[in-house]
């Protein structure tokens, strides 16, 4: 990106997100994913004839080359090369860097003084450029043991295992969204809650995307997972979800 503006990346701008480089802000601050109509507005003052009518259309909504769902930031200012706008002016157009949710997949009563995540690395090929998740590939590819991660905890309101230990529990978690049900099964366990857990999950393939295995395996064994149903949609001709079981 920062070769596409033909800027500095070591000019330091001050933003309402602090003063940093210019590759900092772009690394930390700023969402650098879907192109947002603020930059193609700021692309159409930069341009002219069929340059500026594209862009405009793109401000507006429209597609007017049908490639739209391909539009990064990056792949914007590929699709208007002769557009050169000043670093500050640039940031300003781009959308601030968002949070990334993950449910957390522990209980405080297993794990005192932890927090499990179950996160999986986001990629895919895009007009023959490699894409990544900006949070999970961040965690899977970068972070390193004892790195110091910005973190914040957001209640859920109402969604959490039952207050009342003797009710039953129906749980549909396929893929990573076995993350709250793990954390659930975990706490009704060190309650010693008598009520009954049903489980569903699925996934792709059994030997590669059978998340916690073991540990659920171990809970149907004692007890602790009165019914588990499986759901591996390419282990068989037919495809199968959750929603079949």
């Amino acid at each position: 990106v920062i070769a596409e503006l033909g800027a500095r990346p070591e000019r330091v701008i001050a933003t309402k997100l602090g003063e940093k480089t210019l590759r900092d802000h772009l690394l930390t601050n700023y969402s650098l994913g879907a192109a947002p109509d603020g930059l193609f507005q700021l692309l159409s003052l930069l341009t002219s004839g069929a340059q500026r009518k594209k862009a405009q259309a793109l401000s507006a909504g429209e597609d007017p080359d049908g490639d739209s769902a391909y539009l990064d930031v990056l792949g914007a200012l590929h699709k208007f090369p002769g557009a050169r706008p000043d670093a500050e002016v640039f940031l300003e157009a781009l959308d601030e860097l968002q949070p990334r949710l993950y449910s957390i997949a522990s209980s405080p009563k297993a794990h005192p003084g932890e927090v499990h995540l179950t996160v999986s690395a986001v990629r895919w090929d895009s007009k023959e450029r490699v894409r990544t998740g900006i949070g999970s590939c961040y965690l899977a590819d970068f972070a390193k043991p004892g790195d110091v991660i910005p973190v914040f905890v957001q209640k859920s309101h109402g969604f959490g295992p039952p207050s009342d230990d003797t009710a039953p529990a129906i749980m549909v978690g396929p893929g990573t969204g076995i993350a709250p049900f793990r954390a659930f099964l975990e706490e009704r366990e060190a309650r010693g809650a008598p009520g009954r857990n049903w489980l569903f999950f699925g996934d792709q393939k059994r030997t590669s995307d059978f998340l916690y295995e073991d540990q659920v395996l171990d809970w149907q064994r004692r007890g602790v997972l009165h019914r588990l149903d499986l759901a591996f949609s390419r282990d068989q001709a037919e495809k199968l979800y959750v929603q079949h079981r």
